[in-house]
């Protein structure tokens, strides 16, 4: 499991009603099933989630293409985990 499932999983799987995600791909369909699930919420604040959602969706759904950039991968991800920070776990756990 990657650093990233490690720290935002639970609160995308919550999100989502699914298990944890245990690879970066899986993961990746989770945020963008948590995209589109976020982007129904009438409330301010999910609307807000939702956007952070989306653009760590962008960075996940790029960095799964540099999977022989190890540097490329590393800086994707970490501003896909930027973004998934933005979300309130208690919101959803």
């Amino acid at each position: 499991m990657t650093r990233i499932i490690a720290e935002h999983g639970r609160t995308i799987a919550s999100i989502t009603g699914q298990p944890v995600a245990t690879d970066l791909a899986s993961f990746v369909e989770q945020v963008q099933d948590a995209v589109q699930i976020m982007d129904l919420g009438l409330a301010g604040h999910f609307r807000d989630d939702a956007e952070s959602l989306g653009s760590a969706a962008t960075y996940l759904v790029d960095a799964v293409g540099f999977d022989d950039d190890a540097p490329a991968r590393a800086f994707l991800l970490g501003r896909a985990s930027q973004h998934l920070a933005d979300i309130d776990a208690a919101d959803y756990l």
